[in-house]
């Protein structure tokens, strides 16, 4: 096998500016990656609240269908 020829400071230091670059890519990627990671968990909890509310409001309809029902059998 040859022997590696040895890099230039200009080589070596492209090779860094790349590899800094990577590490800023990869930042922003894990930074977005936790902003959807937080967007989903309020878009879970927004959901739940709704579905909390609609449970209600079902519950207060049957409620009220009920007192209806009783009302009219005791007059």
């Amino acid at each position: 096998m040859p022997p590696l020829e040895p890099l230039s400071r200009e080589e070596m230091s492209m090779g860094y500016e790349r590899r800094g670059a990577d590490f800023v890519r990869r930042e922003e990627f894990h930074r977005q990656g936790a902003d959807f990671v937080r967007r989903e968990e309020f878009h879970r909890q927004a959901l739940e609240t709704i579905v909390e509310i609609a449970n209600m409001r079902s519950s207060l309809l049957s409620s009220f269908s009920q007192l209806q029902k009783n009302s009219k059998c005791s007059d």
